[in-house]
């Protein structure tokens, strides 16, 4: 590369990755490989520099052969999982609801002409028209 033309981006994505692996390195040092810090440190890097895609599949073979304490769950677990898996999907997107409600309720009333000029996140939103002289600050 002659010139990086986004350094601060380049930056961002290291710093993400170190942040990552410093997570994963603490959570397995405080739980499954409590005894064990230089195979957290190892296998933290492996999770976060060592695989070409986030969305990589790591089965279970995969993930003892690292280190980790993993085994396969059980049919009947397997469906628990997955029905709170799915309950904890519902419960988000309720919050993401409200949250968008509440943003909603606070917009009303916004001066239409700052309201053109803000992304379309919330198309819903009737702006009012408002009296211009409200724009207008005391020294004009």
């Amino acid at each position: 590369m002659q010139r990086l033309q986004f350094p601060l981006t380049l930056g961002s994505f290291k710093k993400s990755l170190d942040v990552g692996r410093e997570y994963v390195v603490k959570l397995l040092s405080s739980r499954m490989l409590k005894d064990k810090a230089k195979n957290a440190e190892d296998i933290g890097k492996v999770l976060t520099t060592g695989y070409a895609d986030h969305s990589w599949c790591i089965k279970v073979e995969e993930a003892q052969g690292l280190g980790l304490k993993a085994q396969e769950i059980k049919e009947d677990a397997l469906e628990i999982v997955w029905k709170i898996h799915k309950l904890n999907k519902e419960k988000l997107e309720i919050i993401r609801q409200e949250e968008q409600k509440k943003m909603e309720e606070r917009m009303k009333g916004f001066p239409i002409q700052l309201a053109t000029e803000l992304p379309a996140v919330l198309p819903s939103i009737e702006p009012k028209q408002v009296d211009d002289s409200l724009l207008k600050s005391e020294d004009d």
